[in-house]
């Protein structure tokens, strides 16, 4: 998440883009951000969670440092913090987020154009394979709204476990994580200090060799799980979500080698701070676009 400052505030009369300038967190007693980019006067911190920050100038070099205010930054003033197309030539192991997370393959995950919702090509996981995504505060929910939403084609539904995404720490009972259960129902399951405290467990089977949707949505205190813009299931829970600092997986459980995903992945997007669904909905005819 970024915020931009315009480079013609002045602090004592000195222009701020001439400053030094810091990113304070005071609810860590800690500075998060010193690394700032200034295009043309505007200073832009990079990586902030959406919370109130103080903004700190040293005009003098003296380090006796200056409250310029305070910011809550807005995620650019977007809410998609993780958009993956799947889009590429045949055979490549090139993954790009349009939100420029480092996304890393191992196994046999590659790009193919067997099989596509859109874009002509798709994420192929071949039961050895998956995605390792570099952690983000991006993906800490907290209490917060969010959206974890995507295309899947199962080329199986009989093997049990197949993880989707898995937000989870060292240990089960941290993050989140969205899978088909050993029952082969799909399932969201969430947890904070250790235990996990939101279970969205179903009897939904997906089908093989057919596009799905599959989307997990909460909405103030409303969760729900949808497929094919249809809700599954849903409940209400003030629970939130704890952070965590362990990379996020696709295609394969964070916890052990086993539980790959069989299938084919197009358009994964993540969204921190917002619920795009809230009822039935028409799945997208199109491609995710960051907003």
């Amino acid at each position: 998440m970024s915020y931009v400052i315009s480079g013609n505030v002045t602090v004592n009369g000195v222009p701020f883009a001439n400053a030094t300038v810091i990113c304070y967190d005071p609810s860590i007693e800690l500075v998060v951000d010193t690394t700032v980019t200034d295009v043309s006067g505007d200073y832009i911190f990079t990586s902030l969670s959406p919370k109130t920050y103080h903004i700190i100038a040293d005009v003098d070099s003296s380090y006796d440092v200056q409250i310029q205010g305070y910011v809550t930054p807005e995620s650019d003033g977007l809410s998609t913090t993780m958009l993956l197309h799947f889009d590429g030539s045949d055979g490549s192991t090139v993954f790009t987020d349009e939100k420029e997370h480092t996304i890393t393959p191992y196994g046999n995950a590659e790009i193919s154009i067997a099989q596509s919702k859109f874009g002509g090509s798709s994420g192929y996981f071949d039961e050895s394979s998956y995605l390792d995504v570099t952690s983000s505060p991006d993906f800490d929910f907290g209490s917060s709204d969010f959206t974890i939403e995507g295309w899947f084609y199962f080329l199986s539904n009989t093997k049990g476990f197949q993880f989707l995404i898995d937000r989870r720490g060292s240990v089960d009972q941290t993050g989140w994580v969205l899978f088909i259960d050993n029952d082969n129902g799909l399932r969201f399951l969430s947890a904070s200090s250790g235990v996990w405290n939101v279970d969205f467990d179903t009897t939904y089977i997906p089908s093989i060799n057919t596009w799905t949707h599959i989307a997990m949505v909460r909405n103030g205190n409303v969760w729900s799980l949808y497929a094919n813009g249809t809700m599954l299931t849903s409940g209400t829970t003030t629970n939130s979500i704890g952070t965590v600092t362990a990379n996020m997986t696709i295609g394969k459980s964070h916890i052990g080698s086993e539980s790959y995903l069989y299938g084919y992945i197009d358009e994964i997007r993540i969204s921190n701070g917002v619920a795009r669904w809230t009822e039935n909905f028409t799945p997208p005819t199109a491609p995710y676009v960051v907003d």
